[in-house]
C-alpha cells in the first residue's frame, strides 16, 4: 500500500517501529501481519486528525537517528533502533 499521507522515509520509519514491537519470531512481525496497512488506512481515515502527529513523530525519530547514528532510523540494527 502507498500511503498518500506519509513520505517514503516516514514509512520505512513506522515500519520499522511496529517491527520492533511485535518483531518476527515463529509469528509474523507486525507489517507482516498486515498491521501496517490497518495502521496507514486508519490515518487516511478515522485517525487523519492525527496524522501530523504521527508525521512529526516520525521525522523526529528520523532525525534524531541521523544526528547520533550512521543512518536513518529503518537502516539500522534492531538492537540499534532500541537505544
Amino acid at each position: 500500500m502507498a500511503p498518500d499521507n506519509l513520505t517514503p522515509t516516514q514509512q520505512a520509519s513506522l515500519r520499522a517501529v511496529m517491527n520492533r514491537i511485535v518483531p518476527t519470531d515463529a509469528f509474523p512481525s507486525a507489517w507482516e501481519a498486515g498491521a501496517g496497512n490497518y495502521v496507514l488506512r486508519q490515518l487516511s481515515g478515522d485517525l487523519a486528525q492525527q496524522a501530523d502527529l504521527i508525521r512529526s513523530g516520525l521525522e523526529a525519530l528520523e532525525a534524531e537517528a541521523q544526528a547520533t547514528g550512521p543512518a536513518g532510523f529503518a537502516a539500522l540494527a534492531p538492537d540499534a533502533q532500541d537505544v
